[in-house]
């Protein structure tokens, strides 16, 4: 399984990116994680079956995304063929203070 590793950024509002991503991913692979870290980033982990970068790279291509350069190469590498898992960065860039998430409490 080939594991993939994405980032990128938006000026855009991060509730409507978050949820246009989600669902392009949800359309063409499965989403198996959304971690928020703040209001400046958001991890999402996903899984593609085989054949399925084609589809990724043109559902990420429609968004109002800007993908690094890795991320971008890693996108254009040949093994397509493969079923891929990954996580996909997203830096959300604002001028709004920091929201802080607060980390549930764990026993012991």
């Amino acid at each position: 399984m080939r594991r993939i590793s994405l980032s990128a950024g938006t000026h855009d509002q991060r509730h409507a990116v978050t949820t246009q991503v989600l669902d392009a991913l949800g359309r063409v692979g499965v989403v198996e994680d959304a971690r928020q870290h703040s209001n400046k980033e958001i991890a999402i982990r996903f899984s593609l079956a085989p054949g399925g970068m084609p589809a990724l790279r043109t559902a990420l291509a429609e968004l109002p995304l800007r993908l690094s350069e890795a991320s971008t190469a890693e996108l254009a590498s040949p093994s397509e063929e493969e079923a891929a898992t990954g996580w996909l960065v997203i830096t959300f860039v604002h001028g709004e203070p920091d929201l802080r998430i607060a980390a549930p409490a764990v026993p012991g």
